[in-house]
């Protein structure tokens, strides 16, 4: 397992390696947090539907966004917190327990 900090201070895409610390896309066996300033965009323009975004656990802290477009997907397989603002339109968020 290992975390992932959303390290690009303007908005860009889950799916874009660059933007995480380490330099890679998370995956399902991953915690993920996005910093304060930070916006991340779960595209299906950008990535295709199936995989799905993904993560072990998710924390959007308190002045960061994550956004999810029309078909995306985000998956997470345990714990997640939003202090941050979230947005969908519409989304299909998925929690599983694991």
């Amino acid at each position: 397992m290992t975390t992932f900090t959303w390290n690009s201070g303007t908005t860009g895409d889950w799916f874009t390696s660059s933007d995480w610390t380490p330099a890679a896309v998370p995956g399902p066996s991953d915690d993920v947090a996005i910093q304060p300033s930070g916006k991340v965009i779960i595209s299906t323009a950008i990535a295709p539907p199936d995989p799905p975004a993904s993560a072990a656990s998710l924390t959007v802290a308190a002045g960061a966004n994550l956004e999810l477009d029309a078909l995306a997907r985000l998956t997470i397989g345990g714990n997640f917190a939003i202090p941050g603002r979230s947005s969908s339109t519409p989304a299909s968020e998925t929690a599983a327990a694991p």
